[in-house]
């Protein structure tokens, strides 16, 4: 087996470039949507305009999709400034939780407050903790002995 993995060492080495090369940084605006445009703050402005003419099925779908594309964005791991989004998805289910009980004020309520941090700024990365002095010289211990004073 080691004859064949020399003999195709060049072939691995000419596409290696192509296979390593970094993609292209992606901003977080452009994460957020899909090959449509929607993004979560397009789909919960529509779903306030949509149960603002009353029209509650297309408002209820609205919120759907906003709650997913919340739920299956990707997150890199270098971003650590990248909010939390649990609160978010959390209001957007209250909105629909209370379309479901015909309750359109409170959905209206939610679904402001869902809007209002999906838009919001991400937060400022904490700043980095200088680690504390280290402590001056130590007295060197001494040996042990059972029969030394005390």
């Amino acid at each position: 087996m080691r004859p064949l993995a020399i003999l195709l060492l060049p072939a691995l080495i000419a596409f290696a470039p192509a296979v390593s090369a970094q993609p292209a940084p992606v901003s977080p605006q452009a994460r957020d949507m899909d090959e449509s445009g929607n993004d979560p703050a397009s789909l919960l402005r529509q779903a306030q305009s949509s149960l603002a003419a009353g029209r509650i099925a297309p408002t209820h779908v609205l919120l759907e999709r906003a709650e997913t594309r919340l739920l299956t964005r990707s997150e890199l791991a270098s971003e650590p400034s990248r909010r939390d989004r649990s609160a978010d998805i959390t209001a957007i289910a209250e909105a629909r939780a209370a379309l479901t009980r015909g309750d359109r004020t409170s959905a209206a309520t939610r679904i402001g407050v869902a809007l209002a941090s999906v838009t919001a700024p991400p937060p400022a990365p904490m700043p980095m903790m200088t680690p504390a002095p280290a402590p001056g010289p130590v007295a060197p211990l001494q040996p042990w002995s059972p029969l030394a004073p005390r």
